[in-house]
């Protein structure tokens, strides 16, 4: 099975436990790597686990 390389911003925002408005602006200041599949903004998966693994205490 093929693992997702990207997900829908509510599925970025439940993976990390915020809000969907919060994943936008991680996107927009360019803390969370993005594509765009038509109309739909799609988050790289890789950029959650390195958004985690920076902001770890």
């Amino acid at each position: 099975m093929i693992e997702p390389r990207a997900c829908s911003l509510d599925d970025a925002a439940s993976a990390l436990g915020v809000s969907r408005k919060h994943v936008q602006r991680l996107v927009n200041n360019g803390e969370l790597d993005s594509l765009k599949s038509g109309a739909r903004t799609l988050v790289v998966v890789a950029s959650i686990d390195s958004y985690v693994e920076r902001h770890r205490r």
